[in-house]
């Protein structure tokens, strides 16, 4: 059926649009890991709009309350959730084969997922090379480095024995009599990063044990996130990178990568070397936000730098918590910031 919203404005209609697609596309595609449901539909599924994973999961929940579509776990050490239609009468064992089938196929990726040399420790490369690539251009000095086990920043112990992946020097040009420390959180997983999300605050909360110490610019380099985390980052201090793809080793047969890819509709890549939108990242940070004096790598660092109690006083969000809690926690934390004396906030987060 074609979508009854094709603008969706406001929460309740992204939503109303979310669950027409989801149920559209179980019946296209019949039994669908989580994964491929989110990535289709926000790719674009058929005329449907390109709902985000935010009113996605929020009609799975009320489908899934409702009984309108099941939703099942394997029990294998890394489990596959899949969501399908009740079964129509006739045919669930013909489903229960196609289901065992595509939860085989799913396996193949998750197991490159789990592999840090594939996926995990791969783009930790990729981003280091790509800094190394727009270093001249950017005007940044990237030291050797064991990356994914960065201990000290500027002679100074990252706190709780806790690491970054990556770390780069924002060089003051022309003197080089300074440097800003801009240190890297790589998190090369497929989902959505939202302002909320433990993925985030795991960066956010190293960094500012880091900066009661030493000015540190923190950055986020993520497969995609969420335009509300942007706006948090610009009213916060810290930097968000998007690489568009979740990167995977060439090591991986090409043949059996693409047939993983187009099965489930995933935005995975097989990539090595230097990545163009690291690459930009790298000359954005040197770019001066409208109607502002300094660029962004000497504007958010005294942002960052002022706002680190308040980031560390809510430092529950770097762990794992039931879904509500964290909503509280956040909201708590948006409006002890949104309070702050002596800084002025973009907001729309």
């Amino acid at each position: 059926m074609p979508p009854t919203i094709v603008n969706p404005t406001g929460e309740a209609e992204w939503e109303v649009a979310a669950r027409e697609a989801i149920l559209d596309l179980l019946t296209d595609r019949l039994v669908v890991p989580w994964v491929e449901a989110e990535a289709r539909i926000w790719q674009g599924w058929k005329d449907y709009p390109h709902a985000q994973p935010l009113p996605l999961n929020a009609a799975r929940q009320k489908l899934r309350s409702e009984g309108a579509i099941i939703e099942e776990t394997t029990r294998h050490a890394v489990p596959v959730t899949t969501v399908r239609l009740p079964y129509p009468a006739g045919r669930q064992k013909e489903l229960q084969r196609l289901a065992g089938r595509r939860r085989k196929k799913f396996r193949k990726y998750l197991a490159w997922t789990g592999n840090p040399a594939l996926c995990g420790h791969h783009a930790e490369r990729v981003v280091f090379e790509s800094t190394q690539a727009v270093a001249t251009d950017a005007g940044l000095y990237v030291p050797k480095q064991p990356l994914g086990k960065i201990t000290e920043v500027d002679g100074v112990e990252v706190p709780r024995g806790r690491t970054f992946d990556v770390l780069a020097h924002v060089l003051e040009l022309p003197r080089l009599q300074s440097h800003t420390p801009l240190v890297f959180e790589v998190k090369n997983i497929h989902r959505w990063i939202y302002p909320w999300a433990k993925e985030l605050w795991e960066l956010l909360i190293k960094a500012a044990e880091l900066s009661l110490t030493i000015p540190v610019l923190p950055a986020l380099v993520c497969v995609r996130y969420q335009y509300a985390t942007q706006r948090m980052a610009q009213d916060i201090g810290f930097l968000v990178a998007g690489m568009r793809d979740q990167l995977f080793s060439p090591a991986i047969d090409e043949r059996q990568f693409a047939a993983v890819r187009d099965e489930f509709g995933l935005a995975i890549l097989r990539h090595d070397g230097p990545k163009d939108e690291v690459m930009n990242f790298g000359r954005f940070i040197r770019q001066t936000p409208a109607k502002e004096a300094d660029p962004w790598y000497r504007r958010q660092v005294p942002r960052f730098r002022a706002l680190a109690r308040i980031i560390l006083d809510h430092d529950s969000l770097a762990e794992s918590l039931p879904e509500d809690a964290r909503t509280r926690v956040f909201a708590r934390f948006r409006a002890q910031v949104l309070q702050a004396q002596g800084l002025t906030f973009i907001r729309g987060w």
